[in-house]
């Protein structure tokens, strides 16, 4: 089973070449049904990114590291078989996509179960619960990758991520505040420059006020009969407003 393509050469006059490609296994299967279970050596099935089932012949160190998939109802297993389902697939295409996005993260996926025909519930290894859709799962995992990000800068912790939906993606977080994924913090106002003194204010608005009424007093008047209000009560109300 763990031969994925073999050819055979013959060189004249009296040699033969053999080439093997092996298939390279990504995931545990759990089945219970099927007496299936993950990271044991005996009744241990590996998969490979095509889902062809590999019977665990040694446990390699390598091997304890490598996730999980929970699948119930499946139909018989055997070895050197592909499984036919498409969740399957599926939940492979994951595996393979978040290792190569997020192998600079440290972010590995632990376990993924095949809950229902629309949907898989992946589990990362920092405790995230991630909910993806069954289709478009390269844009799922950039989504995903850009709210990793925004909650390292902000120092919190993801518990549960929800992205059946492709907008108002459902966040929560480990201390269980949610916060909706488009409302973004918003940052305090910084001063430009430095604030003025209110004693210096103060001061440049005496000198402003005597400049006015300095010249208020050089404009001639031109109706004496009939005063305007106050102007030094307006021109005091407006400085000191």
């Amino acid at each position: 089973p763990q031969v994925k393509d073999a050819t055979v050469v013959r060189v004249l006059p009296d040699k033969l070449e053999i080439a093997i490609k092996e298939r390279h296994p990504i995931a545990w299967l759990d089945c219970p049904e099927q007496n299936i279970f993950p990271k044991v050596k005996a009744n241990g099935i590996l998969l490979d990114d095509e889902a062809v089932a590999l019977p665990c012949t040694q446990m390699r160190p390598e091997y304890v590291y490598y996730p999980t998939i929970s699948a119930r109802g499946l139909a018989a297993v055997k070895a050197g078989r592909a499984i036919d389902s498409d969740r399957m697939i599926n939940a492979l295409e994951l595996i393979n996509v978040t290792n190569a996005v997020f192998c600079d993260h440290g972010l590995e996926i632990v376990e993924i179960k095949l809950v229902n025909d629309y949907s898989l519930l992946a589990r990362f290894n920092n405790q995230t619960t991630v909910t993806f859709k069954l289709t478009d799962i390269g844009r799922q995992v950039d989504d995903l990758r850009a709210i990793f990000e925004d909650a390292l800068r902000k120092g919190r912790l993801l518990k549960t991520v929800n992205l059946l939906p492709e907008r108002n993606i459902a966040i929560t977080y480990a201390d269980g505040h949610r916060v909706p994924a488009e409302i973004e913090a918003i940052p305090k106002a910084i001063p430009v420059e430095p604030l003025e003194s209110i004693e210096s204010l103060e001061s440049e608005a005496g000198s402003q006020r005597r400049v006015l009424r300095a010249v208020r007093r050089s404009i001639p008047t031109v109706n004496a009969i009939a005063p305007s209000p106050s102007v030094d009560a307006d021109l005091d109300s407006i400085l000191y407003r």
